[in-house]
């Protein structure tokens, strides 16, 4: 899978990578977005951040597995997040408008 990554301030390139199995309560990841705060890290001025980084955390996808107690018939599910921690924001992707919604069905 292609990747963008920040490897020093002011440097960034896209990158082949590995393409991970998902786990329960992952998200398959079908687009990303770079939003301002990737724009800091671009640009070295998030002191927070250590490199190289993988930037584009607001994302649309697909539910690629479910834990226990959640329903089998949930994987193939749009999602989204626009949070860092997308493994504790991913919510369907119609709870959080409608651009969301119309990206990851395509």
């Amino acid at each position: 899978m292609l990747s963008g990554v920040v490897d020093q301030p002011n440097s960034m390139a896209v990158v082949e990578r590995p393409r991970p199995e998902p786990g329960p309560g992952a998200v398959r990841v079908r687009y990303a977005g770079i939003c301002g705060s990737d724009l800091h890290i671009f640009h070295g001025q998030n002191p927070f951040v250590l490199y190289p980084r993988i930037i584009g955390h607001e994302f649309v996808g697909r539910i690629g597995a479910v834990g226990v107690g959640v329903s089998p018939s949930r994987i193939g599910e749009p999602s989204s997040s626009t949070q860092s921690s997308a493994a504790a924001s991913a919510m369907p992707a119609g709870s959080s408008g409608r651009a969301a919604w119309s990206v990851a069905r395509r």
